[in-house]
């Protein structure tokens, strides 16, 4: 485990995210896990019990590199990237529904990884899959290049759940996960311990832990 303290973490979460501390023991385990270096984490745990949190905590101490978070729904994208930027936490999001000249502009900022602005990247398997090779090309020459601290899968039940079937993107990201060996994932679930192996099997996640 890192040798953060919890007073460390208290003063983090109050500077940062303006909470006392953390929401309940849960949330301070997952991120203890993710701080512990481990290379590939899946933590599942209850509905509101902060998962965001579990992966924008520790960025607070890990401020290398961008974060990339694949999230299946562009509304929850927009919210979280919204929450961030509140937060004083650089972040933007690259989706179907940005204007061709924003996404350029995104992607102008990111080819300059050394000086980009951003600590956190939103976008949905689609559009890292089918999103148009100037995207593509971006996102894995930042993972080529090791711009990317953590790739976080949010969600990651959707990985198996019969109901996204038709969103095959979802089945690249093992194919992405094992392309870029190097890269840490964190993926985070609310399923039950028996799909927790199933998403761990998909993915290739190494540890997985239900809190």
């Amino acid at each position: 485990m890192s040798n953060i303290s919890l007073s460390e973490y208290r003063e983090v979460i109050k500077d940062t995210f303006d909470y006392d501390g953390f929401k309940n023991d849960d949330q301070r385990r997952a991120v203890e896990i993710v701080m512990s270096g481990a290379k590939n984490i899946l933590i599942s745990m209850a509905t509101q019990a902060g998962k965001s949190l579990c992966f924008q905590i520790p960025s607070s101490f890990q401020r290398d590199g961008i974060i990339l978070v694949i999230s299946p729904s562009i509304s929850l994208i927009t919210n979280q990237v919204s929450k961030l930027n509140r937060f004083r936490l650089p972040a933007t999001s690259i989706t179907s529904v940005l204007p061709e000249a924003s996404r350029n502009e995104i992607l102008r900022e990111l080819a300059d990884y050394k000086n980009t602005p951003y600590r956190f990247i939103y976008m949905t398997p689609e559009m890292i899959v089918n999103g148009g090779l100037k995207t593509r090309e971006m996102i894995f020459t930042l993972m080529s290049k090791n711009q990317i601290s953590h790739v976080v899968v949010d969600e990651a039940h959707c990985v198996i759940d019969k109901a996204y079937d038709f969103r095959g993107a979802f089945t690249s990201l093992k194919l992405i996960r094992e392309g870029y060996p190097q890269i840490p994932w964190i993926a985070i679930t609310t399923a039950s311990i028996k799909k927790l192996h199933e998403i761990a099997a998909f993915l290739s996640m190494t540890e997985a832990y239900n809190l």
